[in-house]
């Protein structure tokens, strides 16, 4: 089977990255994956994995989108909090 029609894992050339729920730049303008309530903590010491940010991280940090979660029952690979949202971001609320 042929995969080089396949999108390749990594930074595409849109600024999606490997771990996201969908391709990068689909949502507002102005917004970043660190603004949306899907993305979480990344997993670490205590458990973090899951954990919504208090508020938008004012550095950049890297975290996991709860969408994967919800669709795969699995986390996917942490990614930068500044990658372009996708289609499927929700304004966080804090």
């Amino acid at each position: 089977m042929r995969s080089s029609h396949l999108t390749r894992v990594g930074v595409g050339a849109n600024g999606t990255r490997s771990g996201m729920f969908h391709f990068a730049g689909g949502g507002p303008a102005w917004a970043t994956c660190g603004k949306c309530a899907a993305f979480c903590r990344a997993g670490g010491i205590g458990g973090a994995a899951g954990r919504p940010f208090e508020g938008e991280p004012s550095i950049t940090v890297h975290g996991v989108c709860n969408k994967v979660k919800e669709y795969t029952n699995r986390w996917g690979k942490p990614f930068p909090s500044n990658s372009l949202a996708c289609k499927y971001f929700i304004k966080r609320e804090n």
